[in-house]
């Protein structure tokens, strides 16, 4: 039986003094597998050019606490691009918020280096 819930993860990037929302979906019953995976929806898909909607997919990496954030490639069907990862990221989530760091995929800047952010995550279902 499918037990949907969700939750919003508010980005904050150290290199422009602006946060997204991004908001998120997951199933309690999937939860269990080794790297579950769900919708998200953001600006944030929009890094990614070219991209045909602000929906994505994140994948979880439960015993390592890690989130990466995809978005699909709209001219390669099944191929996908990474737009950031989330460290200390815990699902479901849950009220009061949790945060933690990580940051935004190579190449999606004009800049060399890593792109740090932090996140701050609420359910809201």
């Amino acid at each position: 039986m499918l037990m949907l819930h969700g939750g919003n993860v508010k980005i904050i990037p150290s290199w422009v003094p602006q946060a997204t929302i991004l908001d998120f979906q997951w199933d309690d019953t999937n939860l269990s597998a080794s790297q579950p995976t769900g919708p998200w929806w953001g600006e944030l898909a929009f890094l990614v050019q070219r991209a045909a909607s602000n929906q994505g997919e994140w994948q979880w990496e439960a015993s390592a606490r890690h989130l990466e954030l995809w978005v699909p490639d709209p001219d390669v069907p099944g191929y996908r691009h990474l737009v950031a990862t989330l460290d200390q990221f815990t699902l479901p989530l849950s009220n009061p918020p949790t945060s933690g760091t990580g940051k935004l995929a190579a190449g999606l800047a004009p800049v060399t280096g890593d792109l740090p952010l932090t996140w701050e995550g609420s359910s809201t279902l």
